[in-house]
């Protein structure tokens, strides 16, 4: 876990966060395993990636088994990976206890620096998918306009892209 001991601690896990998750968890165990076996900067996109879906997906405190499946087809769609990648971007993203102790600002500052503009906007699509899978609430929502935020949209992009969405809203807008 060389490489990736230090990239989960600048995203804020502790040490012991990381080795404790490892012990008590054989699935991160693997996850860290397999992203080891990937380029330094492909894997931390990856995890980076994962992560970002994951806060998304997790917004609601739940992640079903029928909302993980619709996230490995939009990979597999949007973002042309393989199937070993689209599961493996899975695999961490519904490792959500794992994450709590992620700074989520350090992630999208991550991905930020590693995308364009028009990646930057097929994640917020993405997003978005993922999020109206069982319809959108208030608190991802609001994961998603922070999100945009910090991927450099400004808050009229941030509007349009819920207007594309705005038939998945749970709840009243103001």
């Amino acid at each position: 876990m060389s490489f990736l001991k230090g990239f989960l601690q600048n995203l804020g896990l502790q040490t012991d966060e990381i080795e404790s998750a490892v012990d008590q968890n054989s699935a991160f165990a693997k996850i860290l395993e397999a992203l080891e076996s990937h380029p330094k900067e492909e894997a931390e996109y990856i995890a980076a990636l994962a992560m970002m879906l994951g806060n998304i997906a997790y917004a609601d405190m739940e992640i079903s088994v029928n909302e993980q499946e619709f996230m490995h087809k939009i990979l597999r769609k949007e973002l042309d990976l393989g199937e070993d990648q689209a599961q493996l971007v899975c695999d961490i993203a519904v490792q959500e206890p794992v994450w709590t102790g992620i700074e989520i600002s350090k992630v999208w500052e991550l991905l930020n620096s590693y995308c364009n503009k028009e990646e930057k906007r097929k994640f917020m699509h993405m997003a978005f998918q993922i999020a109206a899978f069982d319809g959108i609430n208030p608190e991802e929502s609001q994961s998603l306009e922070l999100l945009s935020r910090a991927l450099g949209f400004q808050r009229p992009e941030y509007i349009d892209f819920k207007l594309e969405y705005k038939e998945h809203m749970t709840y009243k807008q103001k």
